[in-house]
């Protein structure tokens, strides 16, 4: 039997590794002078400063932005992207660091290129006590495959934060998930209701969401929110 999730879910894979790799030239520049792209900077306020993390995964590295707002308190940092062309821009950005100045930590000890559910199912039980994800998310369809991987390789009381694109309750038709696609991006927008029920029923515990401005798009401005989840002991 064809199982149409699965086939979404690649065609979705095939859409976004197409759309990064073509955009990774140009990608720090454009996000960050262009659309005025800060969320990272946003998702590292919402975790105290004074904690360190012993391994920390980033789920959707793109050019190492994440990397940067985290890498002072992650011990091990490795991140994995879906594009090879995003995954070469980190690599390059490394060895830039450590040619130009050998005090200055590098930004990953190992970026990865491959789709981030299938890493995940690569890694070992217990294995990271922090994810991030700084606007990958609303790439992914269903958040179900995410959460039940996140929830294996997390350690107990680890954090997972990560930013989506807000979807409102009037945005959603009756009956349907808590998730909307906006086909001129590509990208899924969801209400928190449902990201917070997904995470419930995965042993994760809503430590923050806060509402924030994640770019600006021509005109008008693309509201999201930034999840801070505790990862619980099994019941």
């Amino acid at each position: 039997m064809v199982d149409k999730k699965q086939i979404l879910y690649m065609r979705q894979l095939q859409v976004v590794e197409e759309l990064f790799d073509e955009y990774a030239e140009t990608f720090d520049e454009h996000l960050l002078n262009g659309l005025r792209y800060d969320v990272p900077k946003l998702m590292r306020k919402q975790v105290p400063m004074e904690r360190k993390f012993e391994r920390c995964l980033d789920l959707g590295c793109g050019t190492g932005l994440a990397g940067q707002a985290f890498r002072d308190s992650c011990k091990y940092l490795e991140g994995v992207d879906l594009s090879h062309e995003m995954v070469k821009k980190t690599r390059a950005r490394r060895r830039e660091e450590e040619e130009d100045d050998a005090t200055n930590k590098k930004i990953y000890n190992k970026a990865f290129q491959g789709d981030l559910v299938h890493h995940l199912r690569k890694q070992d039980d217990g294995s990271f006590d922090l994810l991030i994800s700084a606007d990958t998310v609303m790439y992914l369809f269903d958040l179900e495959l995410l959460f039940k991987e996140a929830k294996r390789v997390m350690s107990i009381n680890g954090l997972f934060v990560f930013s989506t694109e807000s979807a409102t309750e009037d945005e959603i038709e009756e009956g349907e998930l808590g998730i909307i696609k906006r086909e001129d991006s590509q990208r899924f927008a969801y209400t928190r209701k449902y990201v917070v029920d997904m995470a419930t029923k995965n042993n994760f515990h809503l430590e923050s969401a806060v509402n924030v401005r994640t770019r600006n798009e021509s005109t008008y401005v693309i509201r999201g929110d930034i999840f801070v989840f505790v990862r619980t002991g099994d019941a």
